[in-house]
């Protein structure tokens, strides 16, 4: 009897496997969709792509610590060194393998970031099941990641918002998992898995830091609440090494974001542009309507609860969850509101799960019954087919963006692949990727530590002789090896092609002003070999003479 009864508990969680492959299949899905991260995704890309080859070869004081993102940066690292062991038969040193099949490595850490997710979420959910017994709070802990639209403008990517999820999604399991065993209080091993998270979510994003309040207002007395405190803190210094070992930098940029207006620090020292927080407060709750709802729905939640359950010996400890979730969510949206991108709400959409379920959990107590039971799990099956439906639609939606720009960029690069292995090439960009895969990397060399950067460029130099980069935005001529020789070009008759993206005379102007500089020496005549009608890029032919 019980083995039938344990068979019937593991068919039961059948469904608990749904969103898991979902996600797998539509992040392998866009994957394959982007193609060549290099393409479309520079910043922040291959930035940390970059940063995790520094980790890899053992030096922690990297250029990039801004967010800080060191979990990705580390798990980066690992990849790029398991990936190799599988390529180093091939005779080709570790650091040359990488930077001459970058887009090759990024892909393989882009699906290790999928993978991951998937298997955090049906651990979660079973996690859920075993605690609650309901597998469909199980697969509603499980849309935590579903619930942002612009994922899919992140799931083929490399960036710390795709690990954003797994702090939440651990913290909501955990809350839930409390509460159903009617602990009294948070006991010493509590509190450690409470640090763990909170340290690893901020050494994640630094936008994080609202989830700190949960603890803070649940944990019970004063002494638990400075442990976990002091405990977060000192773990998240050991989980983000890179920005702690440099400290003064990442202190100087926290200070600046938060005293700046503006975006990355950027803009008026007046914290605060009233104008563009109520703008931006606006967009928020217009872009995501639907938790919009939800969050206001706890302004009639709370307090009707407090006075429904004031003359009763009730446990007000889930009120008290529900009520610093609300205000971390408002915290999330107050910081977002000040410097505005959609992403940056994430970690408060996330916590919309957790939210449901306990508003849930508080209503089924107001009149306890069967019938209430089960009308709230039709609620929540009605909840998850809106998201699957959802999910279809925003994975359309998505899809024919992403397909279009990667398709014509594709034609770009495609015809560049006919220039002949000798030519120069001058990649005039500021865009977000490039046909030419040099871009990718010479964009991001800007945030090497400054002892590798000569190695590097040396091994660059080799790899990707005769390229050139010229940035608009900060008016900077970049490259490796041997500088720009006009001369040279001319006696040796080299062919050289120029990346315009906008084939634009004002962008080609300022192209030629830049490389050539105050010189009279020389004639420049251009020769347009394709233009991309698709997204207006341009490839020329430069003709270099003597005057």
């Amino acid at each position: 009897m019980n083995n039938f009864l344990s068979a019937i508990k593991k068919f039961n969680a059948v469904p608990l496997y749904l969103f898991p492959l979902l996600y797998l299949f539509i992040g392998v899905y866009f994957k394959i969709l982007v193609g060549d991260l290099s393409l479309t995704s520079v910043d922040p890309d291959y930035v940390y792509f970059l940063s995790g080859v520094s980790i890899s070869e053992g030096y922690l004081k990297i250029g990039h610590i801004d967010h800080p993102g060191s979990p990705l940066q580390y798990l980066i690292a690992i990849v790029l060194r398991i990936t190799y062991l599988f390529r180093k038969d091939a005779g080709i040193p570790y650091l040359e393998d990488i930077l001459s099949h970058s887009d090759l490595y990024v892909s393989v850490v882009n699906i290790t970031l999928t993978v991951v997710m998937s298997i955090s979420l049906l651990i979660a959910g079973k996690y859920v099941f075993r605690k609650t017994g309901s597998v469909v709070y199980g697969m509603i802990i499980q849309t935590v990641p579903f619930i942002p639209f612009i994922w899919y403008q992140l799931i083929g990517r490399i960036v710390p918002e795709l690990l954003l999820p797994i702090p939440i999604i651990a913290l909501s399991a955990f809350l839930l998992g409390h509460f159903v065993d009617k602990k009294e209080k948070f006991d010493t091993r509590d509190l450690i898995i409470l640090s763990v998270i909170m340290a690893f979510s901020l050494s994640i994003k630094l936008t994080m830091i609202s989830l700190w309040l949960i603890p803070i207002v649940i944990v019970k007395p004063w002494r638990s609440k400075l442990l976990v405190i002091a405990l977060s803190f000192f773990l998240f210094l050991v989980f983000a090494i890179p920005a702690t070992i440099q400290i003064d930098r990442f202190w100087s940029w926290i200070s600046n974001l938060f005293v700046h207006s503006g975006n990355y620090g950027s803009g008026s020292k007046n914290i605060v542009d009233i104008i563009s927080f109520k703008s931006n407060f606006n967009k928020i709750t217009q872009l995501y309507k639907h938790f919009t709802y939800l969050v206001v729905f706890q302004l009639l939640l709370i307090p009707v609860s407090f006075f429904w359950f004031r003359k009763k010996q009730y446990d007000f400890k889930k009120i008290y969850l529900i009520v610093s979730v609300f205000f971390t969510i408002l915290i999330q949206a107050f910081i977002t509101a000040k410097h505005y991108a959609p992403h940056y709400f994430i970690p408060g959409l996330l916590l919309g799960p957790l939210l449901l379920l306990l508003s849930i959990d508080i209503i089924k107590e107001y009149y306890p019954g069967r019938a209430l039971v089960i009308l709230s799990n039709i609620f929540l099956v009605i909840v998850i087919y809106w998201h699957i439906n959802q999910q279809l639609i925003n994975v359309n939606y998505a899809s024919q963006g992403v397909g279009n720009h990667v398709s014509a960029r594709e034609e770009t690069r495609h015809y560049a692949k006919t220039f002949e292995k000798e030519s120069i090439k001058i990649i005039t960009s500021q865009g977000y990727g490039c046909p030419l895969p040099e871009y990718a990397i010479l964009f991001s060399t800007a945030w090497l530590a400054n002892p590798l950067k000569p190695r590097y460029n040396e091994i660059l130099a080799r790899l990707y002789p005769n390229t050139y980069q010229y940035t608009t935005f900060d008016d900077r001529f970049r490259f490796w090896g041997e500088e720009f020789n006009p001369q040279k070009i001319i006696e040796q008759k080299i062919p050289v092609y120029l990346y315009l993206e906008y084939d634009t005379d004002e962008l080609y102007n300022k192209t030629i002003a830049k490389v050539f500089g105050d010189s009279t020496n020389f004639r420049v005549e251009k020769q347009l070999i394709f233009h991309n009608e698709k997204n207006g890029e341009g490839l020329l032919k430069l003709l270099i003479s003597n005057k």
